[in-house]
């Protein structure tokens, strides 16, 4: 009888060492003679043992995807505290992050304190414009940790706030006119950094600063071509300088007796009250008629029309400092608006701080649907 090279007569089957090898280091090191049944089970046993181990690994993989991406949620630039340390911040945003500090000027040549970030893979540039008061570029680092890894981000001080030059209080009575020029400036130094889309974010006072500077690039022809600005997220924004004049006053002083008199308490109502009167006074006697010459200017709803790139709103039914009721009837006005009206109890300008994930996954949305 004529045997295979493989097969004795005892009827057991030689296995070749590159064979072995390919069963593995766990099965037959040093043998070189197996029945063809153990041949087999071997080879079942061995199939099974790495179809496991391969199910272990992409299983862990998966987990470890997992954590890491609720690790932003846990992410120290959520903690207020540590938000309001600027400059602890801003080192480390710079040391860490891979953030680069420098200067840009504006057609005012006031200079601009920014934070730039530039990342290899990036589709979009995230501009990034702070509120009133502090009002400092750190305070919206919370968005380092929100936004995904395939943008760009600017953060900047406006005139007048951190390491910018320019005046803030000292010219209180003409805030507002000037300052859409900073945003205009982010922009510029944005795109040259990087030819991609821009959207902007505009917080309290930012956002009714960035619409001003979307309002004048339509009017110069630059806010598709030149600029490729997509859109603007409108959180907590102004519609108008002179009816927050007198909103956020009334807030902050209502505050400041809540904290004085620690509700529950008899005081509280009618000291409230003579508040609000002299509040109200003295807005209708004084600033009222200091802002009228320039009424026109410092509205939005009047103009907000014009702009044809989609705005997103998100505001607090429950806002004191910025009412709602002025900025539902800008969006109203608006030709592409999507909005975000937040019914449960919220702070002025730190809903992205209280909801998290929903904020996050809004806000993502409305920019995968602009792009």
């Amino acid at each position: 009888m004529n045997l295979s090279l493989n097969q004795q007569q005892d009827g057991r089957i030689f296995v070749p060492w590159c064979k072995w090898r390919s069963l593995g280091p766990f099965y037959g090191l040093g043998a070189n003679r197996y029945t063809e049944a153990e041949s087999t089970r071997i080879v079942v046993v061995w199939g099974y043992a790495m179809k496991r181990l391969l199910a272990v690994i992409v299983a862990s993989f998966i987990s470890v995807l997992s954590i890491q991406s609720e690790d932003w949620k846990n992410s120290p630039y959520f903690d207020t505290k540590f938000l309001a340390q600027y400059d602890l911040v801003s080192q480390h945003l710079m040391n860490d992050e891979g953030f680069i500090e420098g200067f840009f000027l504006t057609e005012d040549a006031i200079s601009i304190n920014y934070l730039w970030l530039k990342r290899p893979n990036a589709r979009y540039t995230v501009v990034f414009c702070g509120g009133f008061f502090p009002g400092r570029k750190e305070g919206l680092a919370t968005f380092y940790a929100m936004m995904p890894d395939d943008c760009n981000l600017l953060f900047f001080d406006a005139r007048g706030h951190g390491k910018s030059g320019g005046r803030f209080l000292s010219r209180i009575w003409g805030y507002g006119a000037q300052e859409y020029k900073d945003v205009i400036g982010a922009m510029h130094f944005a795109a040259k950094q990087q030819r991609c889309p821009i959207l902007l974010y505009g917080v309290c006072a930012g956002a009714f600063h960035a619409t001003h500077a979307l309002l004048h690039l339509q009017e110069r022809g630059m806010l598709h071509h030149a600029m490729q600005i997509k859109g603007l997220l409108f959180d907590s924004g102004w519609s108008s300088i002179g009816d927050v004049s007198r909103t956020a006053f009334l807030s902050e002083v209502d505050g400041a007796l809540r904290k004085r008199f620690k509700q529950p308490n008899w005081l509280y109502r009618p000291m409230s009250a003579i508040a609000r009167v002299s509040v109200n006074s003295a807005h209708f006697c004084v600033v009222r008629p200091v802002l009228s010459w320039r009424k026109k200017m410092m509205a939005l709803v009047d103009k907000i029309d014009r702009i044809d790139i989609p705005m997103f709103y998100i505001h607090a039914q429950g806002d004191e400092y910025a009412k709602i009721e002025p900025v539902k009837q800008l969006a109203k006005e608006t030709k592409q608006a999507t909005t975000w009206w937040i019914s449960e109890p919220s702070k002025h300008a730190c809903h992205h701080l209280k909801f998290k994930e929903q904020y996050r996954e809004r806000l993502l949305s409305f920019i995968d649907g602009v792009l």
